[in-house]
């Protein structure tokens, strides 16, 4: 084995044992989609295929790939359910380290460069902290993505492994959309610097967006029905979509990007796609155009379109290096080419480092805790097996997952009418002081019982209505069905 593929195994085995030493510090899992999956992943060891679910929002169709989960699923023959939901993500996740290494390497032609690249997106700040205890998709999408954009720099020398990747790609996330949408803007952008570009090209780029958009447009199509145009916003209700934009800056984005990995991919940015612009690094801009776009136009999740923005300007980060590098070698400082070049390569893995520990923090404190944990099994064992909770949307899945029993409402949207006035209903029966209020929305989604996380304050409305059971900050109250609204004439 070369000496190259040595140490780029290593950075693997690095970034994967940082990824389980993180995961390991809880024993539940990091967001509550994740319990989604947990439950996708326990019917298809049952030997079925969860797309009517009878529990949530009380009895829902669910539109989804099972891939990422019948993969999950394979290994759980291997291993408890309980390593493989921890462990087989991050082995993914901490594959990026090789398709950002080609791809640095066909950039720039320099190994120490491309390693440091490499390096450097095993440890992109948002990718690592919302992927590092979560059971997504995007462990293993997000490094297939970068494949594929190396795949195609290699057309049509790869031709056959690409067309296999991509044919799975498109099965396994929508995120597919974004890779198509990629190969749009970069067509528009080589025509714009008059780039050459060869016919099997354009037919192969043609043919992959057709595929694309015919097998979402089948796959997706009764959600097409049912939302029209407005799928593109997977049916948030509104408020909630506003919350996912509204608490970030241009400066927390910058830190947690790194500093000089912005500051050195815009430079190549300016080198390669404006100044000489280049085939390669072009692919890299039209990614970050349209995850740009998108989360602009709120049509990707904030933490999506800034870990395909971190990447790329990670990738791109490797010329500018390249080209640092090779400028020191001419100066009157070329004797001190490899320290200066070193201080460098740790100052681009520090600002990376710190933000993504500082992040990876965060993203702990929104890790299920031990107490909402037993409050949730108590109500498994305890609660009638027709029992409907409220709980917040961002609770639901937990509610689902751990105690197996019917929400009213949840983080998956699709396919709900009236979603806005669900969601702002369950909002406001945690803020109303007015028992008449709350009896009201319970009635209307026949609702059983209100679960506290917590993270909440208590709610203010307690009367002989609602019985209360309390386990340390997490409260959970139970509606006397005698307990009704009469109309007096």
């Amino acid at each position: 084995m070369e000496k190259r593929w040595l140490v780029l195994l290593g950075v693997f085995l690095l970034v994967l044992a940082a990824r389980i030493f993180f995961t390991f510090q809880t024993p539940y899992l990091t967001s509550d989609t994740a319990y989604l999956h947990t439950r996708i992943i326990d019917n298809l060891r049952e030997g079925t295929l969860l797309f009517d679910d009878p529990l949530g929002f009380d009895g829902r169709t669910l539109i989804h790939s099972p891939l990422f989960d019948m993969i999950i699923a394979v290994f759980t023959l291997f291993m408890p359910i309980s390593l493989a939901t921890k462990i087989i993500p991050a082995i993914f996740a901490s594959l990026l380290v090789f398709p950002t290494y080609l791809l640095a390497y066909t950039l720039t032609k320099d190994e120490k460069s491309s390693v440091i690249a490499a390096t450097l997106a095993g440890i992109t700040p948002f990718f690592f902290a919302f992927t590092f205890n979560h059971l997504s998709s995007l462990t293993l999408s997000i490094p297939l993505l970068f494949l594929l954009l190396y795949l195609w720099t290699q057309i049509p020398k790869k031709l056959m492994l690409f067309l296999i990747l991509i044919t799975f790609f498109i099965l396994l996330t929508p995120l597919s959309l974004i890779f198509v949408s990629t190969l749009g803007v970069y067509f528009a952008l080589c025509a714009l610097d008059r780039i050459n570009l060869s016919l099997a090209n354009f037919e192969l780029g043609l043919f992959t967006m057709a595929f694309a958009l015919w097998a979402h447009f089948i796959f997706y199509k009764e959600a097409l029905l049912t939302h029209g145009f407005f799928i593109i916003w997977q049916n948030i209700p509104t408020a909630l979509l506003g919350q996912y934009y509204s608490e970030t800056s241009i400066l927390s984005v910058l830190f947690y990007l790194g500093i000089f990995v912005v500051f050195f991919g815009i430079y190549a940015v300016y080198k390669y796609a404006i100044q000489t612009p280049q085939k390669e690094s072009t692919l890299l801009v039209a990614l970050g155009v349209v995850s740009a776009v998108c989360l602009w136009l709120k049509l990707i999740p904030l933490n999506t379109a800034l870990i395909l923005l971190g990447i790329s300007l990670t990738i791109l980060a490797s010329q500018t290096l390249t080209i640092f590098s090779k400028y020191i070698s001419t100066t009157k400082f070329k004797k001190f080419s490899k320290s200066i070049y070193g201080l460098v390569a740790i100052g681009l893995v520090a600002t990376t480092l710190i933000p993504t520990y500082a992040l990876t923090k965060e993203e702990f404190a929104t890790t299920i805790t031990d107490e909402d944990y037993d409050a949730l099994i108590f109500v498994k064992h305890d609660f009638p097996a027709d029992a409907r909770i409220i709980a917040p949307a961002s609770f639901g899945h937990y509610v689902t997952g751990i105690a197996n029993r019917s929400n009213v409402i949840d983080t998956y949207f699709l396919l709900e009418p009236q979603i806005n006035e669900r969601y702002n209903d369950i909002e406001r029966l945690y803020k109303t002081p007015l028992e008449t209020e709350a009896i009201t929305i319970f009635d209307k989604y026949n609702a059983t019982h209100l679960l506290v996380p917590s993270y909440l304050p208590n709610v203010k409305f307690q009367s002989a209505c609602f019985k209360r059971t309390d386990f340390h900050n997490v409260h959970i109250y139970e509606k006397n069905p005698d307990c009704k609204l009469e109309v007096v004439a």
